[in-house]
């Protein structure tokens, strides 16, 4: 089995505990909203315009503490994980998350977390 396919197979098991329980309401909160945003303007052309709303600023608000959140949440590429996790950690360049392969981007997210410590693969 090449790396590739075992990173979109997409079986893992996020290994960091999650965070205190406020952030993870705030977390569900502005996911939500987050949510209800995305299908608003699913229609629209401009990627962009899925980053453009206050759910996403509160979300990446509350910095790392949710990435065990959003790698549990990171299953598909519809929701843009990616933007959250490069909003959330600049220095980690993997793509902007809205643009290219959506796939690649989230298959490089879980290599760095698996080399973080932050998700297990499962075989």
């Amino acid at each position: 089995m090449d790396n590739r396919s075992k990173y979109t197979s997409g079986r893992y098991r996020v290994t960091q505990p999650k965070p205190e329980r406020r952030t993870r309401d705030a977390f569900g909160a502005a996911l939500k909203a987050w949510r209800k945003h995305l299908d608003e303007t699913l229609n629209l052309s401009f990627p962009s315009v899925a980053i453009k709303c206050d759910a996403f600023r509160s979300m990446i608000g509350l910095g790392e503490a949710i990435l065990p959140l959003v790698f549990e949440n990171y299953v598909d590429v519809e929701t843009p994980w990616g933007a959250v996790l490069a909003a959330i950690k600049p220095g980690v360049v993997m793509g902007d998350g809205l643009t290219g392969d959506l796939w690649e981007t989230r298959e490089n997210w879980l290599k760095w977390a698996e080399s973080a410590g932050m998700i297990a693969l499962i075989s």
